[in-house]
């Protein structure tokens, strides 16, 4: 003999909870998106940065490939142009790197970063043994490869931050191609 309004309450109570849990469920998920969100932008417009890095080095790798396989007969004065451009391109990662902070994600990802860009750093020597034709061509190919295939597998590491499944094959597609 329970009151009508005790039984109202009882009716409603089970539902009542069960909307509440996945109202719940819900703020919680869109939550951890918005985290995951804002810890994947930097590294996005930083893989920008990046890639555009990566454009103006492969642009950089053809000259001397040219250069030197003609033994300095071709190409000689296109190579600065290619070099300003690649020197922009690095200024400007650089200007992003001091407000982003790689140390953020892990060690390994930083520590990669600092030895990519100390690699980087050689490249006014290898830029002077291509003027001079005193590199091998190997030598010289293998220094720009070698750097951009870092900068691809840092940028390939950090895929795995996102739950997205189509922002995962995207930065695989990316990587691969």
């Amino acid at each position: 003999n329970i009151g009508i309004s005790k039984k109202l309450f009882l009716m409603l109570t089970f539902p009542v909870m069960a909307l509440l849990l996945f109202t719940s469920m819900t703020i919680w998920e869109r939550w951890l998106t918005l985290t995951e969100t804002n810890k994947l932008v930097p590294l996005v417009e930083f893989s920008t940065q990046i890639s555009a890095l990566l454009h103006e080095l492969q642009k950089e790798r053809g000259i001397p490939a040219g250069d030197l396989g003609s033994k300095g007969q071709k190409f000689q004065e296109q190579l600065s142009n290619p070099r300003q451009t690649t020197e922009q391109a690095l200024k400007k990662l650089q200007t992003h790197l001091l407000t982003f902070s790689p140390s953020d994600y892990d060690e390994t990802f930083a520590n990669s970063i600092a030895e990519n860009l100390n690699k980087l750093a050689q490249r006014n020597q290898i830029r002077s043994k291509v003027d001079s034709i005193s590199i091998d061509l190997g030598d010289a190919l293998q220094y720009y490869t070698s750097i951009n295939s870092q900068f691809l597998q840092i940028i390939a590491s950090k895929s795995d931050l996102s739950h997205n499944s189509h922002f995962n094959r995207s930065i695989t597609a990316y990587v691969n191609f």
